[in-house]
């Protein structure tokens, strides 16, 4: 295990447990720091006690610290601070005690003079003084601590260091790029003056100056080396080259040359760039009162006489009839024979910037502008520029779209559009317009009427000619006013009943289309909810019969609705007050009666009474009594339904509703003796037991009905069984059918129930 050591509250560590720094490799059970001198450290270990007088050196140079104490297993260490005394516990051998700590070192202090000087530039020297009180180690050191740019001592930089004061301090030149990258402005090319400061601190013990001194540090950005090459070759008779340096803002640079050890000033180079021939080069860079000097560079030029070649970049495709983006192909006034070698390289610039990386002597242009080509002799370095072609090719078609005045117009009607093409391209234009609207133009500017049906944007979907597909821009809203339809009553009444005509005129406002339907709506009761009814007619004149279902009401409306284009009429101005039709409704369900006798039927009457009734089985009279009992005696089984109804109000109406009857022969004796079942006892008073006499195999199913056919219960008689009990003393007073069905037989009781 490792002994690490923080000094920024665990942000940063470092090992101080590495080969040869005087530890064993043991696990370390426990560490101290002492209190009056943080810089020593106690740590027991599996193998003792070890110490260190300075933690914070690069080696600690731990020592053995176990006099009078084995090589044993040391598992703790407890710190006594009123006498400074250190207890140890081992594994099994005992506690120890040391007064390793308890010689303290008498607390002292470290007082700044002033600074004797309110600023520095970098590489700078200047000594700080400064007074002590108390004792100091004779190992003891005072370091001179410069803080950042705004004054704290998170970023802080060791400037100098002594054993008494003074301690002289430099400003170093490497701390420069730091001070850059915190605050230079925009190129990185300035620093202006900031509060730094400066304490003093000891190493032993560590204490550190009770006070800080600001001062305004003055530093300039780092000089660059000077762009040229170490080899220049340069095409120019006088065969002199330009070399840079990177300048400050605010800042001024004088270069000079080195000759044999003699320094002399470039003559009239006073600024960033210098024209030179060979030689070694610096510059000093003077800002805001600092100087600083560059690394030398060294240059050499050689010249090169190579003549000038041809005159213009030169195309052989038709100019005329060349698009944009399909692109003409340029030529280089040198073009290489066929198998000779290549002896330049070609970099092709469109309107003075490069294209890409190196081409050939040949270039495909796409765009409209001025090409030129500059050509590299792969021998000498030298470079030749042309002189450029203007190329002006076709355009891609584009168009704009306008609308006219009229841009709110009446559904059916026709409005314009203004097209406008750009005019450095090829005729016809194939335009598509947002309504699929396909059409031809052979001039730049076109008018198009247009039909809309709706309000809406309106553009040119697409625009494509001989160069291909183009854009369009523009997209003027026609308002389409819609139609207007009124409505009017021609046959008023006060009252209206349900299944009547009705006659409508209505008019509209605007033109429909061709394939335009007119359908009437009617609402509900309160005015409300339109529905389609059924419509007939045309000239401007409906016809609807009001539904059979209507019901009541006196605030019913109609209206007429187109559907091409879809618009809702207005309701008609008076309402309507509708009467239903009269209604007849069989309410009695389906029953079940002994032959001879009788069974009465009930049905309601709704409408105006008093009602003539037609019925099924040709019965017709008149009442004025809902609802209506009718006594029936059928001798077969037979479906009673009403045929017709009419009322004293809006005359025939609606039926609805039948009722089955069931007309059940009595046992014969014959019948009695065929029969499956007994019942008993026969009249009853509570509770019926059914006996089969034939025991089945099968379940045998037994409902129990009452006199009107309605079923009361069902229920079954399982297999191998013979009897089963039913309950009726729940049951109302009255003769009930029983019926038991065994297999392909079936038999039917009646049972009186008497109380």
């Amino acid at each position: 295990l490792s002994v690490w050591y923080t000094n920024d509250g665990g942000t940063t560590w470092k090992n101080k447990d590495e080969i040869a720094h005087g530890l064993p490799n043991v696990p370390i059970r426990w560490s101290l720091f002492n209190p009056e001198n943080p810089k020593q450290v106690i740590t027991a270990t599996r193998m003792g006690v070890y110490s260190t007088s300075d933690i914070t050196a690069e080696n600690p140079a731990w020592e053995l610290s176990s006099e009078g104490l084995a090589l044993t297993d040391c598992r703790m260490l407890s710190y006594r601070p009123i006498d400074g005394m250190i207890a140890l516990a081992t594994a099994g051998r005992g506690f120890y005690s040391t007064d390793i700590f308890t010689k303290k070192v008498v607390k002292g202090s470290i007082s700044l003079n002033t600074l004797p000087v309110i600023s520095a530039c970098a590489d700078s020297t200047f000594d700080v003084s400064f007074n002590t009180t108390g004792s100091f180690g004779g190992n003891n050191r005072y370091e001179v601590i410069l803080s950042g740019e705004d004054g704290s001592f998170k970023n802080e930089f060791l400037i100098g260091s002594g054993t008494s004061s003074p301690v002289k301090v430099t400003i170093p030149r490497t701390l420069l790029a730091t001070f850059v990258r915190e605050t230079a402005n925009v190129g990185g090319n300035f620093v202006g003056e900031s509060k730094y400061k400066i304490k003093v601190v000891s190493t032993f013990p560590a204490f550190q100056s009770d006070n800080t001194r600001e001062f305004s540090l003055k530093v300039i950005s780092a000089p660059l080396a000077t762009t040229t090459t170490a080899n220049t070759v340069t095409c120019k008779a006088d065969g002199l080259v330009m070399i840079k340096a990177n300048k400050p803002k605010d800042a001024t640079i004088q270069w000079f040359k080195t000759t044999s050890g003699v320094v002399t000033p470039v003559p009239s180079a006073t600024d960033s760039t210098a024209l030179v021939g060979s030689g070694s080069y610096y510059f000093i860079t003077n800002q805001n009162g600092c100087k600083l000097q560059s690394a030398t560079r060294t240059v050499t030029t050689t010249t090169s006489n190579l003549l000038s070649f041809g005159t213009s970049v030169f195309t052989n495709d038709n100019i005329n009839a060349a698009c944009v983006g399909r692109g003409i192909t340029l030529s280089s006034p040198i073009l290489p024979a066929p198998g000779d070698t290549i002896l330049f390289d070609y970099q092709w610039r469109f309107n003075g910037t490069n294209t890409g990386n190196l081409t050939g002597s040949t270039y495909k242009a796409r765009e409209n502008g001025n090409f030129d080509v500059i050509m590299s002799h792969k021998t000498s370095g030298c470079s030749f520029s042309y002189r450029p072609i203007a190329v002006k090719m076709k355009e891609l078609p584009t168009v704009t779209v306008t609308a006219k005045s009229d841009t709110a117009i009446k559904y059916g009607k026709t409005t314009s559009l203004n097209l406008k093409f750009n005019s450095f391209t090829f005729l016809p234009f194939e335009v598509t317009l947002s309504d699929n609207q396909k059409i031809t133009v052979n001039d730049t500017v076109a008018t198009i009427v247009i039909t809309p049906k709706k309000t809406g944007l309106y553009k040119v979907t697409s625009i494509t000619n001989a160069c291909g597909v183009g854009t369009s821009k523009g997209e003027p809203e026609i308002k389409v006013i819609p139609l207007i339809l009124n409505s009017l009553l021609l046959n008023q009444k006060v009252t209206y009943c349900a299944n009547e005509e009705v006659s409508l005129k209505y008019s509209i406002d605007g033109v429909p289309e061709k394939d335009n339907i007119y359908t009437v709506q009617l609402s509900d009761e309160k005015g409300e909810n339109f529905k389609s009814i059924t419509t007939t007619g045309a000239d401007s004149v409906l016809k609807v019969v009001l539904p059979k279902e209507t019901k009541s009401g006196s605030k019913y409306r109609l209206r007429v609705v187109a559907s091409n284009p879809e618009v809702i009429g207005k309701v008609t101005s008076d309402s309507l007050n509708i009467k239903p039709l009269a209604v007849g409704t069989v309410i009695t369900k389906d029953t079940s009666i002994y032959k001879y006798s009788s069974s009465k039927i009930t049905f309601s009457l709704t409408g105006v009474a008093p009602w003539t009734i037609q019925t099924s089985d040709n019965q017709s009279f008149t009442t004025s009594t809902s609802p209506f009992v009718l006594t029936l005696n059928p001798t077969e089984t037979t479906t009673f339904s009403l045929i017709s109804i009419k009322d004293n109000s809006c005359g025939f109406g609606l039926v609805s509703g039948s009722a089955k009857i069931t007309v059940l022969a009595p046992l014969s004796a014959e019948e009695e003796a065929n029969s499956i079942f007994s019942v008993f006892p026969n009249p009853t008073e509570s509770n019926v037991t059914i006996s089969l006499k034939i025991v089945s195999n099968k379940p045998t199913n037994i409902e129990l009905v009452d006199f009107m056919g309605r079923s009361i219960l069902k229920t079954i008689i399982k297999s191998g069984q013979s009897q089963e009990i039913i309950e009726m003393d729940k049951l109302p007073v009255g003769t009930y059918l029983i019926r038991a069905q065994q297999d392909d037989k079936q038999s039917v009781k009646k049972v009186m129930k008497i109380k």
